[in-house]
């Protein structure tokens, strides 16, 4: 549930960055402010006194109802719940997006793509406003409960670890530190990168690819440490299911293996 760390009907301000809001300098923002009451949020995106758009958007456990208005184009509402996504139009047309568990795939209703691609750079520019607005909280990824489905099903582990040699010389996984050998203060030379397998994995309301990821990754470091090692010594590649592109993403999975005596 996403949570605005202000206190009810007070109000703050955030410059638009260029070199990290990418899709806010797009549509010509340069300010944006907002104000929070409950489980209600009113955003204000502006270009010095000019007015660019208005976000409006509420928030419920596991679900999110977003509503744009820009100045200069139409209008549309985005309503959330992790694996459902749903684009309402100004005259009242839905096109929804679901995951299917089954076949690990996203199906979207007739029209839904055209749509999303008509207003892609007004869509993306929601998505980074409330990506800034939960980095400015402090709140990092917007976490939603663990959904009742599948994780791994259809999800393909890209790398094969064959690592016979001591870990000092196969790691490939920077946040992996060695546990010394209390004895001698040196590292202890039968670790080997070959122990068992973990997920870590990543459920999120409202995240960009990278985000989500670099929680799945994390997740699986914590659950790699032990006694030999901090972290995994082999991180496979984030499998992240986004809604559009690297945006609206709701689940990551990270596989990592952990150390191992020789």
């Amino acid at each position: 549930m996403l949570l605005i760390a202000v206190p009810a009907g007070a109000q703050q301000r955030l410059a638009v960055n260029p070199a990290v809001d990418h899709e806010l300098t797009q549509i010509g923002a340069s300010e944006i402010e907002w104000s929070a009451t409950g489980n209600r949020a009113r955003v204000s995106v502006t270009k010095g006194e000019e007015l660019v758009a208005e976000l409006g958007y509420k928030w419920e456990t596991g679900s999110l109802e977003l509503t744009w208005e820009p100045v200069e184009r139409e209008s549309f509402i985005i309503r959330w719940s992790g694996p459902r996504f749903s684009l309402t139009l100004e005259d009242g047309r839905a096109f929804v997006q679901t995951f299917n568990p089954v076949s690990g795939k996203l199906e979207s209703d007739r029209g839904f793509d055209e749509q999303v691609k008509l207003r892609f750079e007004d869509i993306a520019a929601v998505a980074d406003l409330m990506g800034k607005i939960d980095r400015a909280t402090g709140r990092g990824v917007v976490r939603m409960p663990k959904p009742a489905m599948p994780l791994r099903e259809n999800m393909e582990s890209n790398v094969n670890v064959d690592c016979t040699a001591p870990l000092i010389n196969c790691v490939n996984n920077p946040g992996t530190e060695i546990v010394l050998d209390p004895g001698t203060n040196g590292p202890l030379p039968t670790i080997q990168c070959q122990g068992p397998l973990v997920w870590g994995e990543a459920y999120s309301l409202l995240s960009r690819r990278s985000v989500i990821c670099g929680e799945a990754r994390n997740d699986a470091n914590i659950k790699c440490s032990g006694a030999l090692c901090i972290g995994c010594c082999e991180l496979r590649e984030c499998n992240a299911y986004c809604q559009l592109g690297d945006f609206y993403c709701w689940m990551a999975a990270v596989e990592g293996r952990m150390c191992s005596r020789g």
